[in-house]
């Protein structure tokens, strides 16, 4: 499911080249979203059982 993902952003970047090159801040806020998007996609292939950031945020905001 990871390479999926990466085919698609590889994909929307290419479709979107224009409008992600013509402001840094586009470009920034697209790679930081992929690091994070990439990251949790990992953390997920190493441990599939850990439990979601909505049940922990859940569990300490009660």
């Amino acid at each position: 499911m990871i390479y999926v993902f990466g085919i698609t952003l590889i994909y929307v970047f290419i479709r979107e080249r224009k409008q992600l090159l013509q402001s840094s801040k586009n470009l920034i806020i697209y790679l930081l979203l992929a690091i994070l998007a990439f990251a949790m996609g990992v953390v997920y292939l190493c441990n599939p059982y850990l439990p979601s950031i909505s049940l922990l945020l859940e569990k300490y905001l009660k």
